[in-house]
């Protein structure tokens, strides 16, 4: 028996990445707008974030945090790239979906309180992976089943993401 992680052995993780990400957010921002409560204490939550990307893009913030282990002051920068980066990292912990679309308001007002404080949790999170074991997995697992040109393909179907995981 070979464990491959939560993908199934036929999904194609750098050709559906966009795919998949748009859909996680699709169930967050449609999941808001059918809830009474939420939809009226967050009214066009999508087109808000989407409209928060495009400002940050154009005004990168830049927030000091202190690293929650070290205590080492850690400069962040929340551009184009942190609101899609942030919200795609979120939706993996369950404990932390509810409060998204207050932290979404809460950078649209000009707060970047929540967001310094999750992304110090984040930063928890990057210090226990170690890169030289992903890197290894990704390449020789999951990068040799997909080329530059379908990731290019799929990230032209979802222009508001393209960029995001370009990186990967």
């Amino acid at each position: 028996v070979i464990l491959d992680s939560t993908y199934p052995p036929q999904v194609d993780a750098y050709g559906s990445i966009y795919s998949g990400a748009a859909r996680a957010f699709d169930v967050l921002f449609g999941g808001c707008s059918a809830d009474p409560a939420c939809d009226a204490a967050y009214p066009d939550l999508e087109a808000g974030f989407y409209q928060l990307v495009e400002e940050l893009d154009q005004n990168p913030v830049q927030l000091r945090i202190a690293h929650p282990l070290t205590g080492r002051s850690v400069r962040l920068v929340l551009g184009w790239d942190g609101p899609v980066g942030f919200m795609f990292q979120s939706l993996y912990a369950s404990d932390i979906i509810p409060i998204l679309p207050q932290l979404i308001r809460d950078l649209q007002a000009g707060d970047t309180a929540g967001v310094a404080r999750l992304r110090g949790r984040l930063l928890i999170l990057f210090d226990l992976i170690s890169l030289g074991m992903h890197y290894s997995v990704q390449c020789g697992e999951e990068a040799g089943f997909t080329t530059p040109e379908e990731v290019a393909n799929e990230a032209e179907v979802f222009p508001r993401l393209r960029g995001y995981f370009d990186r990967e």
